[in-house]
């Protein structure tokens, strides 16, 4: 007995001899396999055995003797158990019986024992069965088979089902055709199995189905309909049902209608080549989908094939004749057969199918084509004719019509030609005729009516003899070809003409100037041969031989001896060679043979180019030559080329589309042929000629008009001769530029409502600009219910430049319709206007969306000036001379060489200025050269008397030498003949229209303004008549000698031509340019005012009554003073254009005005006529007062800023308030308008200038008067001829006239005011001391004494405010190089120059040069400069000079200390010697001649309210027991040093005066106690009072916003150094020490901060608001704006007209933040901010810079940039996590794994028992809340059991159903541990220890993500407290 997998040997030993064959069998006889013995077979080996080697063996041995005795032995097998039928789970309900099988296979037999739930059944069968399952039998069965060699075990489930029943399979709708069978199906499952039934919807009712009803049949789950109808249709329920549900689902079946087909064609019979349709009509259910196959001849018919087209066409309801249409249609579908022939007769098959069914129907398809080819069955030949035969062979279903007879010839035998082609279909013979000398080949086709047949085969060849040609060639033309050259064509003569062997063309010409007699030779002349009696005895022997060949010839057969001589006769004009070589006749016919008949024309070349000549073309052969006509043509020899370009090509005139070019015409000879006109090229300059376009002239025309061009385009062009063939040389290209057309409209139009009383207006730049937009019109007006239109409203380009394309219309009426009118505008005016009309709705208040902005810089603009004076600076003088040649410069009353300026602008005044200004020649400068060149009679020579003569952009000397063209040494009319012209015939067609004018007015384009000023006679036209108006002169044209540059402006142009004859002298002069604008003066200058002075103010050419009537003003009769005393509204003695204006708005000023002027009708013009006009100032946003918002733009430079805020300020206070209106407001309505203020200035309008006025003279108005004294200082004011102080001023502007003012004007302080004060100060000799005498040097805003004592203390030739800001220095950094150096020193002695002395009083330290060591040495204040308060007047004679400096010094160290005021200016000591410092030793400190407490409180230094040796102590400062001059400065700098400077000494307050007190000193401002920041606690004593009290807080408060801060050191901290010291402000009031006063001074554009503005230097920024058009933008708008790194925001004024605003005087040293807010009512939302750089240090953008653009980070951008890092780390963190889950799973797998075969034993007699501490699970499960019964408990118990079985079948599936393992792992794995003793706690144990090893990593990364979000949190909340702040509005609005 061996067991399994043993392995056996068995020996077979045998002694026998000889040796004997071994032989294995077993019982079975059969024998052993030979792979199984060994050792020549005496071995016999089992391996691994099995129980197929069980059994007997037997071994046998077998030699020679014979065979030995048999042996045998036998192998038993026994082996271990193995399942031979495995036990299977069970799933089965309630009430069902589950049976379990288990059988093994074993040696010994196993014995199978169960168990249940672990306990051992009683039953070893090997089936189980329970019966009657309830929930109580769910167990875990287990079969184990045994036996003494081991065990197979196998646990499974018994799970009792409750489950309601669920769909497998639901029933699916389907569709059959009517009378068909359906079946539906279904399938549910449900513990117990569920019930199918089914039923039939019937209305709201559901019908049993049974398996009686006939027409169903019911098997399992299927129904099945036996045949559909309509009482079977419709919806039917599957039912599934158990005890626990029912559930159902429905199916549908549908009906659906056969198919029927019908085929049909429109004619079944067609001809071959047709295009035939089959229709194929099909009658199909409307839910079925056809699929169409057509079938020719039960062939499927290819459809790729092209010649089939198949198609779908739907057929018309009438055709529709179904009963039930609703659910049939009727379709067609077309078989399109494009072409048919003969093959495809046929059977055609429409086979229709579809899902359910399918038909087929057919037709027949007749084909007729075209007849076979006919059978020619005989040809005679026979001279000339031949006779052919033939026969029909079918006609192909199509009659026969008729025959063809074709022929060809041995020329062309391929080309078929008909003979005949109507020949009867009854006919079957014809004789056919035969050209001469032609072999011929003939074929028969017949045709009917649908076409021809095949030819039939070919006959034999017929030949016919040869004759001449019957005629000579056709169609002969002659037409001159290249230079010289007739080109002869004709058309060539075919075979069949030639009638015989060598045919050839004679081609003969000759001059027709050389004929000899025979006619004119016209073209076409018919000569016949032998008719030309004079041909020399028909020299041509061609024609005499031709003509005798025909008559001896005429049986053509070509053998006769005539025809010999002929052959002989040509091959001697042939010349030998055969083919086109020229030969001559007798009577000059020159002429050549052309052999090849084929050849159509030949060139005739070097001949005399266009001359006339005569020609004719002839045919011959071998027979001789045609007898026919034969035609003489005649005809030019070629054109060559012309010679010569046209000259002097110019454009003299070019509109918008056209242009008029001349040129001179070339030379008749030179045009070698006939010269049809001018061939002009143009093109457009940036392409290439190659793109040109052509125009030609005709005849001698030197000029043409070109049309069409483009507006604004530059174009070249160039002139070429041109002749009937050849173009001659092109003329030089010149280029023109059209003029500006008019622009087409603007795009993208749209006006959106921002408010209910505003609209926003915006739009792009039009397509079609036409030239340069200069700007846009914008108009609007109101539109009533009528559609009446009310006034218009209006802004010019010069409001919309082109770059501006939105713009706001503000104050509308809500409620009202509006149109508004965009109108482009380029040079050639107003373009294509667009419209919209708006109707004003009610508008909610909403909050604006975010603004967005642009900036710009505004750039200054600068007209250069030299220094033309040579005074060695640029001045007034220099400006007042700028553009003059020669007159009294000096003022001195002569004209001399004092008088040359620097005309050549080289820097000084030499021999070369003085010989421009001797403009006469004769070597002196005198007044006679003023007369030789003053034009205008206004006593000097300047631009308006020459003018830029050499045309280099400026005006100087060399255009005084350019101007005297005639070199006579004067300039008058002579010189300017034919210059300047301004009419003239400029296009040279003889008379003068509008396309002579010009571009009169120069602005760069023709247009209605240059038409207007040439209608010189106001006719309407332009003509002869306005030459002859103002050709003064006689020479044809206009120009600088006819008309004089009257308006004074360099340049004749339209306005000085516009200018009327205002005075009816008869003449256009200066006068009449000065009454240009005048309505009513004193003209003649006789004292009064009366008809005499009327002028043409109608400008009608007269002066009539009409004029008189308007001079009339007051309406009583006469003209008269009363008159101008009624519209002189600024007191200057006339009625002109500063008085009315122009009130029509015509755009000139004439009569129109004056009455349109008296508004109220009552005969003056007044102040009631201007009310409510021209508002200056009023309560705009009405508000009820009058402030900063109120300010308009007074200046009329486009924005609001602070010279608008300077006008409004009438009573110069500082601030704009109710005062000022009251200043101004004369008829007190409440304004400041026209009623109140005049047009002083004479500017014709309203604006600062008028504004800006004081009442000079004191007579209580402010008038003409108070205007032209506003900049003078003294003159004969009352006009008395004397000055006294009747003439005295209002000079302090204090608002009255007293003795202060007096005093100012005693300029010579000799006690009264006289002459002799006028001739100290009249530098300009005009007897009045004004603004061309001195300037406001020191910028008080008046001239006055204060500004005529100042000296020239830098030495720069002129005085103004640099020496105003130097009187009382002597040394310092005065020309801001940033040292100090011999450049700084100034005039210190006052003699008018800067020279030794001035830099030895400079050299304080006496080192011998001058540097910083000086200042140091003298700068007690330490302000960085030597002045007043350093020094004072030293030797008390005045004044602060050199003599006080070397005073100052006086101990001679070479410095300015302490040690020099020693013992000085004592203020406290022990003056009475008793050793004690107590109040008997106080002096008179404060200088009030007492002794009283002001002089104990100064005394007391350390402020504890007595007088002691602590307060010598407190500000001894050298120590020497006093306090004096060497301890304490001159603070205030009154030139001495007393108890207010021992007061003022103590800065900072703290009770003495120490080295805190020394370095604060010269500062403002700063951070004086050093605690990180600047308060209050940091204010010093700035008015050096001896407190820090509220007056030091305020000068303190430098920006004006309540406190002291780090905003005002920013303020005025001008070298950024962190203070505010003298460095940055300075001595600005000049009282000799630096204060609070200097702060305030220094903030001179009273901004609130001192700046780079306050010197003048301050740059304006434009803001621009950019509302966004397609959200609500707002309504209007505000900027804030702040140097960087402030805090506060300075608010502008809200800007509700205008999309603008000005930020005016910023510091280009400075970078500033600006933000736009947005407003809509009370809501307001803010742009981002933006940092304007400082524009010192940047590049001017040449565009705006959007200001949505941030310059800081954007916190929102900040936060969402965090936010993402969060998340990308908590992504991070899950994946990390993620995986460790996996990798920890895994290896908790691979434990179990290793558990369940831990323990593993083989099994004993019975070896499953039950064990201490097992535990039924079920039975100690705890209740569950669910409802066991409930389906969803079920299916999860279901899904428990069933993955617990999986996990132990396989821990791999385990592993891969972790997500059950999660939901049931608990559960699962506490049955499985107690069934295989798998240790749980280890397992879990094992888990947490890996768990826990990883505990940091997760602690590290939860401590960052709540890290993270704390961070977020707390950057969230700080961005929304920001927000809040910074606008607490619109978040409370939101």
């Amino acid at each position: 007995m061996v067991e399994f997998s043993c392995n056996i040997k068995r020996k077979c030993l045998l002694i026998y001899s000889p040796v004997p064959e071994v032989k294995w069998w077993r019982e079975s006889r059969a024998d052993v396999e030979s792979d199984k013995l060994e050792h020549d077979g005496k071995v016999l080996v089992l391996e691994d055995v099995s129980e197929e080697d069980m059994g007997s063996y037997y071994c046998q041995a077998i030699n020679e003797a014979g065979e030995g005795e048999v042996h045998q032995f036998t192998v038993y097998i026994e082996a271990a158990p193995q399942f031979i039928v495995e036990p299977e789970v069970v799933n089965q309900p309630e009430g069902e019986s589950a049976a379990f099988h288990c059988e093994a296979r074993g040696d010994p037999a196993p014995t199978i024992t169960w168990t249940k739930d672990g306990e051992v059944m009683d039953t070893h069968d090997t089936t189980i069965v329970f019966d009657t399952l309830t929930l109580k039998h769910k167990a875990v069965i287990a079969c184990n088979a045994s036996n003494t060699h081991g065990y197979v075990y196998k646990s499974v489930y018994l799970n009792v089902l409750s489950l309601p029943p669920e769909w497998m399979t639901e029933p699916g709708d389907v569709a059959v055709l009517e009378g068909s069978s359906a079946s539906l199906e279904c399938e549910a499952y449900g513990s117990p199995d569920p019930e199918i039934t089914w039923a039939r919807i019937d209305g709201e009712e559901k019908v049993e189905v049974h398996d009686e009803d006939p027409r169903y049949d019911i098997k399992d789950n299927k129904l099945i309909i036996k045949s559909v109808d309509e009482n079977s249709d419709g919806q039917y329920v599957c039912i599934a049902a158990n005890k626990f549900a029912t559930i159902e689902a429905e199916a549908e079946v549908a009906i659906r209608s056969r198919t029927d087909a019908e085929v049909s064609v429109v004619n079944d019979r067609v001809e071959a080549g047709s295009h035939v349709s089959l229709d194929c009509k099909i009658t199909i259910d409307k839910a079925l989908k056809p699929t169409i196959t057509w079938l020719h001849d039960d062939e499927v018919i290819d459809l790729d094939d092209d010649n089939y087209h198949l198609g779908r066409r739907e057929s018309n309801g009438d055709d529709d004749d179904d009963e039930d249409h609703n659910n049939r249609e009727n379709v067609t579908w077309v078989l399109e057969i494009l072409q048919v022939h003969g093959d495809d007769s046929g059977v055609y098959t429409c086979q229709v199918r579809t899902d359910l069914d399918r038909v087929s129907a057919d037709l027949i398809l007749n084909v007729e084509d075209v007849p076979n080819p006919p059978n020619l069955k005989n040809v005679e030949c026979s001279g000339r004719e031949a006779l052919l035969e033939w026969a029909s062979a079918g006609d192909n279903n199509a009659p026969l019509q008729g025959y063809v007879i074709q022929y060809v010839t041995q020329f062309h035998p391929d080309d078929w030609k008909d003979a005949e082609n109507q020949l009867s279909s009854s006919e079957t013979s014809y004789s056919v005729n035969m050209n001469p000398g032609m072999n011929y080949t003939f074929r028969i086709l017949a045709f009917n009516r649908v076409g021809m047949s095949e030819p039939s085969e070919e006959s034999v060849e017929c030949a016919s003899p040869g004759l001449p040609p019957d005629h000579h060639p056709y169609n002969v033309t002659v037409t001159p070809s290249a230079a010289g050259s007739l080109r002869v064509s004709w058309d060539t003569m075919g075979h069949e003409e030639h009638n015989g062997p060598d045919f050839h063309y004679k081609v003969l010409w000759r001059a027709a100037e050389d004929e000899e007699g025979s006619g004119d030779g016209d073209d076409g002349d018919e000569i016949t041969n032998g008719e030309d009696e004079n041909d020399e005895g028909d020299a041509d022997e061609d024609t005499e031989d031709e003509d005798e060949g025909n008559e001896n010839g005429g049986d053509g057969n070509g053998e006769d001896e005539t025809a010999t001589e002929l052959e002989e006769a040509d091959d001697d004009e042939a010349d030998g060679d055969g083919e086109e070589d020229e030969d001559v006749t007798a009577d000059g016919w020159h002429y050549i043979i052309i052999e090849d008949w084929e050849q159509d024309e030949v060139e005739l070349e070097s001949l005399p180019p266009y001359t006339e000549f005569e020609v004719k073309v002839e045919a011959h052969n071998s027979y001789g030559s045609s007898p026919g006509i034969v035609e003489v043509h005649q005809e030019y020899s070629g054109e060559d080329v012309p010679e010569e370009a046209p000259t002097e090509v110019e454009a003299i005139d070019a509109d918008a589309t056209d242009a008029v070019l001349t040129w001179e015409p070339v030379d008749d000879d030179s045009v070698h042929g006939l010269l049809l006109g001018y061939k002009i090229e143009f093109w457009e300059a940036d392409e290439d000629d190659s793109t040109a376009e052509e125009v030609l002239t005709t005849g001698t025309s030197s000029r043409v008009e070109l049309t069409d061009l483009e507006p604004y385009t530059e174009y070249k062009a160039r002139v070429s001769a041109v002749n009937s063939v050849y173009t001659g040389p092109a003329s030089p290209e010149i280029s023109f530029t059209t003029a500006e057309g008019e622009s087409g409209p603007v795009t993208n139009y749209e006006v959106k409502q921002l408010s209910s009383n505003s609209l926003l207006v915006n739009w792009d730049e039009p397509d079609d600009t036409n030239g340069v937009i200069q700007g846009y019109i914008v108009q609007y007006r109101e539109v009533d219910e009528e559609g009446n239109e009310g006034p218009i409203h209006e802004y010019t380009p010069e409001d919309l430049d082109s770059e501006n394309t939105m713009i706001k219309l503000a104050d509308l009426e809500e409620g009202a319709k509006y149109r508004v009118i965009v109108t482009p505008v380029n040079g050639a005016g107003d373009g294509e206007a667009s419209d919209i009309e708006v109707e004003m709705e009610e508008v909610a208040h909403s909050v604006p969306a975010v603004p967005i902005f642009t900036w710009s810089l505004v750039e200054r603009e600068e007209d250069e000036v030299f220094d033309k004076d040579g005074d060695g600076d640029i001045d007034d003088e220099d400006v007042r001379n700028k553009n003059v040649i020669i007159g009294d410069t000096n003022q001195d009353g002569k004209i001399d060489s004092d008088d040359v300026l620097d005309t050549d602008n080289d820097g000084d005044i030499d021999e070369e200025d003085i010989d421009v200004a001797d403009i006469n020649n004769d070597g002196v400068v005198n007044e006679k050269d003023v007369e030789a060149a003053d034009r205008d009679n206004d006593g000097d020579v300047d631009i308006s008397d020459i003018g830029d003569e050499d045309g280099d952009g400026d005006f100087d000397g060399d255009d005084v030498i350019a101007a005297d063209e005639d070199g006579d040494g004067d300039i008058d009319a002579s010189d300017d003949d034919e210059e300047n012209v301004l009419l003239e015939d400029r296009d040279k067609d003889g008379d003068i229209d509008a396309d002579d004018v010009v571009d009169i007015n120069r602005d760069g384009v023709i247009d209605e303004e240059d038409f207007k000023a040439a209608d010189v006679d106001n006719d309407g036209d332009i003509d002869e008549d306005d030459l002859k108006a103002a050709d003064s002169d006689g020479d044809g044209d206009i120009d600088a000698a006819d008309v004089a540059d009257l308006d004074g402006d360099g340049q004749l142009d339209g306005d000085d031509l516009e200018i009327m004859d205002k005075d009816g002298d008869g003449d256009i002069d200066a006068q009449d340019f000065v009454l240009k604008k005048v309505i009513l003066m004193d003209v003649d200058g006789d004292g009064d005012i009366d008809e005499d002075d009327v002028i043409d103010t109608d400008n009608d050419g007269d002066i009539d009554d009409d004029d008189k009537a308007v001079a009339d003003i007051d309406n009583d009769g006469d003209v008269d003073i009363d008159d101008v005393k009624a519209a002189d509204r600024d007191g200057d003695g006339d009625i002109d254009v500063a008085d009315i204006g122009d009130e029509d708005n015509d755009g000139d000023f004439d009569a129109d005005d004056v009455i349109a002027a008296d508004e109220d009708g009552d005969g003056d013009i007044d102040a009631s006529d201007d009310d409510e006009e021209n508002v200056l100032l009023e309560d705009r946003d009405g508000d009820g007062d009058i402030d900063r918002n109120d300010v308009i733009d007074i200046d009329g430079d486009g924005d609001v800023d602070v010279h608008d805020f300077n006008a409004a300020d009438i009573d110069d206070d500082g601030d704009v308030d109710m005062d000022d209106l009251k200043a101004a407001d004369k008829d007190g309505d409440g304004d400041i308008d026209g009623a109140d203020i005049t047009d002083f200035d004479g500017d014709g309008k309203l604006d600062s200038e008028d504004l800006d006025l004081d009442d000079r003279d004191n007579d209580g108005d402010i008038d003409a008067k108070d205007f032209l004294f506003r900049n003078t200082l003294l003159a004969d004011t009352d006009g008395d001829g004397d000055v006294d102080t009747d003439d005295v001023l209002d000079l302090d502007g204090d608002g009255d006239i007293d003795d202060a003012d007096i005093k100012a004007a005693d300029i010579d302080d000799d006690g009264d005011v006289d002459e002799d004060d006028v001739k100290y100060g009249d530098r300009d000799g005009d007897n009045d001391i004004d603004a061309s005498d001195v300037g406001d040097v020191d910028g008080d805003g008046v001239i006055d004494e204060d500004d005529l004592d100042v000296k020239d203390k830098d030495g720069d030739g002129d005085i103004d405010s640099t020496d105003f800001a130097l009187r009382n220095m002597i040394l310092g950094d005065t020309d801001r190089d940033g040292d100090i150096d011999k450049d700084d020193v100034l005039d210190t002695d006052g003699d008018g120059d800067i020279d030794q002395e001035d830099f030895d009083v400079a050299d304080i330290d006496n080192d011998g040069d001058v540097d910083s060591d000086d200042v140091r040495a003298a700068d007690r204040d330490h302000d960085g400069d030597i002045d007043k308060a350093d020094i004072g007047d030293e030797d008390g004679d005045g004044d602060i000079d050199g003599d006080d400096v070397i005073k100052a010094d006086e101990d001679g160290d070479g410095d300015i200390d302490a040690a020099d005021d020693d013992g000085e200016n004592l203020i406290l000591w022990d003056s009475d010697k008793d050793g004690v410092i107590d109040k008997a030793d106080v002096v008179d400190i404060t200088n009030d001649g007492v002794i009283d407490q002001d002089d104990f409180d100064a005394a007391d230094v350390d402020n504890d309210g007595d007088i002691d040796a602590d307060d010598i102590r407190a500000a001894d400062k050298d120590g020497d027991g006093d306090i004096d001059a060497a301890d304490i400065t001159d603070v205030d700098g009154d030139g001495d040093v007393d108890g207010r400077d021992l007061v003022a000494s103590d800065k900072d307050g703290d009770g003495d005066i120490d080295r805190k007190d020394f370095y604060n000193l010269d500062v403002f401002l700063k951070d004086t106690d050093n605690d990180g920041d600047v308060d209050e606690d940091d204010v010093l004593d700035l008015d050096f009072d001896g407190d820090v009290d509220e007056d030091d807080i305020k000068a303190a408060d430098i920006d004006n916003d309540g406190d002291v801060d780090l905003d005002d050191l920013i303020a005025a901290d001008v070298d950024g150094d962190g203070d505010v010291d003298f460095k940055d402000i300075g001595d600005e009031d000049g009282d000799g020490d630096i204060d609070g006063d200097d702060l305030e001074a220094a903030d001179r554009d009273g901004d609130g901060d001192v700046d780079a503005a306050d010197d003048g230097r301050g740059v304006n920024v434009k803001i621009n608001w950019k509302p966004d058009f397609d959200k609500h933008p707002g309504v209007d708008f505000y900027v804030e704006s702040r140097v960087e790194g402030a805090n506060s925001w300075r608010k502008s004024r809200v800007e509700d007209e205008k999309l603008h605003q000005t930020l005016t005087g910023l510091d280009p040293r400075r970078s500033y933040e600006v933000r736009v807010i947005a407003r809509d009512g009370e809501y307001e939302t803010p742009s981002d901010i933006i940092l304007i750089p400082a524009s010192e240090e940047m590049d001017r953008p040449e565009d705006p810079t959007v200001g949505a653009v941030m310059e800081e980070t954007n916190p929102l951008l900040f936060t969402w940039f965090i936010i993402a890092i969060m998340v990308a780390v908590t992504m991070i963190c899950i994946v990390f996590f993620s995986m460790w889950v996996y990798s920890h799973r895994m290896a908790r797998v691979a434990e179990l794994r290793a558990a369940l075969y831990e323990g593993y034993e083989p099994a004993k007699a019975e070896p499953i028992k039950e064990k201490p501490g097992d535990v039924d699970i079920e039975a100690n499960k705890t209740d569950e809340v669910e409802d066991e019964l409930s389906a969803n408990y079920q299916r999860k118990q279901l899904a428990a059991m069933m993955k617990r079985q999986e996990t132990i079948q396989s821990v791999d599936s385990f592993a891969s159903h972790d997500d059950d393992f999660a939901e049931y792992g608990d559960e699962s794995m506490g049955r499985f541990s107690s069934y295989f003793n798998i240790d749980h706690i280890r397992l879990h144990s094992t888990f947490q220890r890996k768990t826990n090893s990883c505990l940091p990593i997760f602690k590290f990364i939860e401590v960052i993500q709540h890290a993270i979000n704390l961070f977020t949190f707390c950057h969230v909340s700080f961005i929304i407290s920001d927000e809040i702040k910074k606008n607490k509005t619109r978040f409370l609005a939101a």
